[in-house]
């Protein structure tokens, strides 16, 4: 699509399709699906994140020190490792002794708390609008191709379940999603073998889901900055 944001996680997203159809879903192969999705698309969010945390720092609009004491704070903690490392952790995805912890509170409150977080969640709303439009025109572009063969059949129906999830998706449900693949991908840090219980599809409509979180939160980063574009 001319409107996808991360071309080689949707390129994943197609060879696990095809090859679902030529191989059996017992092999390796297919069962290895999930993990490497969930790690690949984990590792892009938190490389995005981080890059646009660690732009703050080097060029902030105000002073970390004056006006961002939580930031600050935790510079003098484990002092061995990069700030953008511990400001990444207060997004919160993880399990212990079975009990999940999905929450992005103390992240937001890194930027000043509340203010913050509406921000970000106009930010959401800007783009999930301009997503779920842009997803309509393509849908609506395919009908006239539906009958030059499978190809174009497949894409139709593809796009409309991404239509209804994004009709679905509210603020929470995305953060909430974003989250969960951050949770998932520790398990499989964890555990490679046995870390993962979910799906393809599972880790797939969690992604849909997350992609417009993930840039409301990049965009309400650089609104912070002095290297605003």
């Amino acid at each position: 699509m001319d409107f996808s944001y991360y071309g080689e996680i949707d390129k994943l997203i197609i060879e696990q399709e095809e090859d679902s159809r030529i191989i059996k879903s017992d092999t390796l192969i297919m069962k290895n699906y999930p993990k490497v999705f969930v790690m690949s698309s984990a590792s892009l969010f938190e490389h995005n994140i981080k890059s646009r945390c660690q732009d703050f720092l080097d060029s902030p609009k105000q002073s970390i020190e004056i006006e961002y004491p939580l930031i600050e704070k935790l510079r003098g903690k484990q002092r061995n490792k990069p700030l953008v490392d511990k400001m990444f952790a207060e997004l919160k995805g993880y399990e212990n002794n079975g009990v999940e912890t999905l929450s992005a509170e103390s992240f937001y409150a890194l930027f000043g708390g509340e203010k913050f977080k509406q921000e970000v969640r106009l930010y959401f709303a800007s783009l999930h609008e301009s997503r779920l439009q842009k997803t309509i025109n393509y849908i609506e572009g395919l009908i006239p191709l539906l009958d030059n063969g499978e190809r174009y059949e497949f894409d139709y129906a593809k796009q409309c379940e991404i239509k209804e999830r994004l009709e679905q998706c509210s603020f929470e449900v995305a953060e909430n999603a974003y989250l969960s693949i951050k949770l998932r991908r520790n398990r499989v840090a964890h555990n490679y073998l046995y870390g993962l219980s979910d799906t393809f599809s599972d880790i797939r409509d969690f992604y849909y889901d997350a992609i417009v979180y993930v840039l409301a939160l990049e965009q309400a980063i650089i609104g912070l900055t002095n290297i605003n574009t």
